[in-house]
């Protein structure tokens, strides 16, 4: 008998029209520019399906044409949910509203041959005292299953299955967010500056090998970052329209890292600009590094050699010679390793800026195995290169 009386109760739904109520001083032209308080509700509701609300109530605003604050922003101005910040958010951000759905009930409820859904709520545009500029009240209700799937009796149980998870619950509440946005007036507006956004100059300046200071030029009171690779960090404004910050082009990132400077206004809009920056190491020295046992202190040579085997004379004038691997080696250095295995482990022993280094605290007679890493101007490493014999 629950049952039966159960489903005459469900029969007994019907869809209404959202009632709207609009005070005297709403305003001619509107509201369009408007901030989404957090949304309110009666029953427990996880907290996934409210933060669902709450993204659609901006969506739907925005699909509409309204210009929404950014949630983060409205997140870190509100001491509370209430948020009695109004009035220094509206000022800091030239609002002219404020937005909120209380859901004041809400029911899912599966009873064997079929299940029914709604959700009963109010959305309220609010000046910065609270008070009640429009209210649309509203509720949307959901039915199906076998009971109602006209005697298809698979879609109806797949339709019962269905109404169990989130998107069952996603889709009556998008539903419930359009209809009641759908009774806000649209708004009438003119363009602002911070929604056409550009970036007017960007400046990358290298302070010290790695280290760079990005510097974008834009409209004032911004957000801005820097992106590299996707991996991003803000630019703080120093100066009106000025955002600056340093980037380390740490290996990590590649040789050729992609930066993006990105500047964003609190309602969404955003310009971006490429920029580049290859801090790969040129400097090559495959093929060149060279090893000569002559002696007690071996000798490593950077610096290309017609063949292996040299004659004495050929020797010397590679010790002599001061000559680069290649240009991009200029202003760079070397920095040599040594292993008593080749497999390594290897230890760095010293540095040098010249094509030649000599191990002057070598282990005794026992053979030595060099690595040699070459860092150019930038500060970028190169693979290690191992160290050839070329005179026993």
């Amino acid at each position: 008998m629950r049952k039966i009386a159960t489903v005459a109760t469900v029969l007994l739904f019907s869809g209404c029209a959202p009632k709207v109520t609009i005070a005297p001083n709403y305003g001619a032209k509107g509201i369009s520019e408007v901030a989404v308080l957090p949304v309110r509700t009666q029953s427990q509701m996880p907290a996934e399906r409210t933060a669902f609300l709450q993204d659609a109530v901006e969506a739907s605003l925005r699909n509409q044409g309204f210009l929404v604050l950014a949630h983060d922003v409205v997140k870190s101005a509100c001491s509370t949910e209430e948020c009695g910040e109004l009035g220094t958010l509206m000022k800091n951000h030239r609002l002219q509203g404020f937005v909120r759905l209380d859901v004041s009930s809400q029911a899912r409820g599966n009873f064997g041959i079929g299940y029914y859904n709604f959700l009963k709520g109010k959305l309220a545009v609010l000046d910065s005292r609270s008070e009640e500029l429009l209210a649309v009240e509203h509720q949307e209700n959901e039915t199906g299953g076998l009971l109602f799937a006209s005697g298809q009796v698979i879609e109806g149980l797949e339709a019962t299955v269905r109404n169990a998870g989130d998107g069952a619950f996603n889709a009556l509440a998008t539903k419930f967010v359009e209809a009641l946005v759908a009774k806000v007036p649209k708004p009438m507006r003119e363009e602002r500056p911070d929604q056409t956004l550009s970036i007017a100059d960007v400046e990358l300046r290298a302070v010290k090998p790695l280290l760079y200071r990005v510097c974008v030029r834009s409209t004032p009171g911004l957000t801005a970052n820097l992106s590299v690779n996707r991996v991003k960090t803000n630019l703080r404004e120093n100066s009106p329209g000025e955002y600056c910050g340093m980037y380390h082009a740490d290996n990590n990132f590649g040789p050729s890292p992609r930066l993006v400077a990105e500047v964003r206004s609190p309602f969404g809009s955003a310009a971006r600009r490429e920029l580049s920056l290859d801090v790969a190491n040129t400097c090559g020295v495959a093929g060149a590094v060279w090893l000569a046992r002559e002696g007690r202190e071996p000798e490593i040579f950077i610096a290309p050699t017609a063949g292996k085997k040299l004659t004495r004379e050929e020797l010397e004038s590679l010790r002599k010679s001061t000559a680069k691997v290649s240009a991009a080696c200029e202003k760079g250095k070397f920095i040599v390793y040594r292993a008593l295995e080749q497999r390594g482990p290897y230890e760095k022993i010293g540095e040098t800026a010249s094509p030649v280094y000599r191990d002057r605290n070598a282990p005794g007679k026992s053979g030595s195995f060099y690595q040699v890493v070459a860092v150019n101007s930038h500060g970028a490493k190169a693979q290690p290169v191992a160290a050839e014999l070329l005179v026993q």
